[in-house]
């Protein structure tokens, strides 16, 4: 019976985790796609005199609002991606030892 219990925490521990790195991988790349799509709107956004005075925006977010969504996002998404890191280490440590062996 103990042996079971033990089983079922295992698994369902292991559940968690895989269950968190899809979450964790969804938000990834959600936070990407914020970044990238406001890096390309920022790109070909005027600067300077004409875009503080001519009163540009892009639906209804100015340069300067779309410039901290992109900083911010891009914040977001290095915590994430070192949450990542640290949750795959054994397994990318293992893929490095991999690709080393592979080349002797």
């Amino acid at each position: 019976m103990e042996n079971n219990v033990a089983t079922y925490r295992a698994i369902s521990t292991h559940m968690m985790v895989v269950r968190l790195k899809g979450v964790l991988s969804a938000l990834i790349g959600l936070t990407f796609a914020i970044v990238a799509a406001t890096g390309i709107i920022l790109l070909n956004a005027p600067t300077g005199r004409y875009a503080r005075l001519g009163g540009w925006s892009f639906a209804g977010l100015t340069r300067w609002d779309l410039r901290a969504i992109h900083d911010y996002a891009g914040l977001a998404m290095m915590g994430l991606i070192l949450i990542h890191v640290l949750l795959n280490w054994n397994l990318w440590t293992c893929e490095v030892k991999a690709l080393l062996h592979r080349n002797k």
